[in-house]
């Protein structure tokens, strides 16, 4: 399965919940401030390169949809999740969603701490 990145996967979402749409309708469905249609249209065009998704041509407009469904997208990644990570082990990949994340300290207790002071001699004044 193609992978995609995540503003491919967010337009993909959009069209899943439409089903088909002309750019101004994915566009539409972003929050404020909006991405401008020539963004959504490059990525729209990326997407249909990579055969995610059709299109339908209207005069001079194309209406897209989506040619692989969320079930697959979602199914492939999954497996490729589980082929890269847990060398295809279902109960490595269960291990590792039960187990506890492991603590890091936050970024503002790191930045708390004082550096080290080097050891080693003193530089000599001059008199």
């Amino acid at each position: 399965m193609t992978r995609l990145t995540r503003a491919e996967e967010r337009i993909m979402r959009i069209l899943w919940q439409l089903e088909k749409g002309f750019v101004k309708d994915i566009r539409a469905h972003f929050p404020d401030p909006k991405p401008p249609p020539s963004s959504v249209s490059t990525i729209v065009r990326v997407l249909v390169r990579k055969r995610i998704v059709g299109y339908t041509a209207y005069g001079g407009s194309h209406r897209y949809h989506p040619l692989v469904s969320r079930e697959e997208y979602r199914t492939g990644q999954a497996r490729d999740l589980l082929a890269t990570w847990f060398e295809g082990s279902v109960p490595e990949l269960l291990a590792a969603l039960q187990e506890p994340p492991p603590k890091s300290r936050p970024d503002s207790v790191r930045k708390q701490q004082k550096p080290k002071k080097k050891k080693g001699k003193k530089k000599r004044k001059d008199l």
